[in-house]
């Protein structure tokens, strides 16, 4: 019964890193680090993936571009 409590521990512990670095990650980009949450949902983690590979980060939208 013990190991179940230590794995349950664990499964929080890794949860809760992933939503900290994904936080870190998406301030980084110019989101909140709130946004960091959707990655603790196997679902909303995915769809957020896709909306940051394909869309305009806040970031880039502040620097001049150069011309080339």
């Amino acid at each position: 019964m013990a190991i179940i409590g230590i794995i349950l521990l664990l499964i929080a512990a890794i949860t809760i890193l992933a939503v900290v670095l994904s936080g870190i990650v998406m301030s980084r980009m110019g989101y909140s680090r709130w946004a960091g949450l959707l990655f603790a949902f196997p679902f909303f983690g995915i769809v957020a993936l896709w909306f940051m590979a394909f869309s305009q980060w806040p970031r880039e939208m502040n620097t001049p571009k150069k011309d080339q």
